[in-house]
């Protein structure tokens, strides 16, 4: 589960709960468009942090990268029946 906050010039107003069971869908429905000077609000979306993903957000569409580090170790054989001549 991850929680979407929706921002009010920039201020959270509303926030969601997304999951598998809503196909990883929400919606912020009935929106005030306009202050009461006539001033047009600005809507954005954040994801709340989830722990080991790195959230990045374009327009309404939310993607979640897992990050961390990982270990990769080999050994070097070498089958030249130990060549004077190795690099």
């Amino acid at each position: 589960m991850i929680k979407v906050d929706l921002l009010q010039d920039g201020k959270v107003v509303d926030t969601k709960e997304v999951t598998a069971a809503t196909n990883w869908k929400y919606t912020f429905e009935k929106l005030q468009a306009y202050d009461a000077n006539g001033v047009a609000y600005k809507y954005e979306v954040k994801e709340q942090a989830v722990p080991g993903y790195e959230s990045k957000v374009n327009g309404t569409d939310i993607t979640n990268t897992k990050v961390g580090e990982t270990k990769v170790e080999g050994t070097k054989t070498w089958k030249d029946d130990n060549a004077k001549d190795r690099p």
